[in-house]
C-alpha cells in the first residue's frame, strides 16, 4: 500500500533541504557550533517551520552528536 503524500512532511522536507544548503556555506574552520545551530533554528522558523528538537551536530571524527550548551565556544 502506498500512502498519500503528506503536505506537512513535504513542506518540512523542503524547509530542511533549504536550511541545510544554506547552513553548509557556514561550515568552515573556527565557525562556532552555537552560531551554526542558532542560525539553522532561526532559518527554520523564518521559512515557516518549527524545530522538532534542538540542533545537534557532530564534529569531524567524533561520532556522537550533541546540542551546544549556552555560552559554548566549541568550533
Amino acid at each position: 500500500m502506498v500512502a498519500s503524500p503528506n503536505p506537512a512532511a513535504i513542506k518540512s522536507g523542503k524547509i530542511a533541504a533549504r536550511v541545510l544548503k544554506e547552513i553548509s556555506e557556514m561550515i568552515e574552520p573556527k565557525a562556532t557550533i552555537i552560531k551554526i545551530c542558532s542560525t539553522a533554528e532561526k532559518k527554520i522558523r523564518e521559512y515557516g517551520g518549527i524545530p522538532a528538537f534542538p540542533c545537534n551536530v557532530s564534529i569531524n571524527h567524533i561520532a556522537a552528536h550533541s546540542t551546544s550548551p549556552k555560552g559554548d565556544k566549541s568550533e
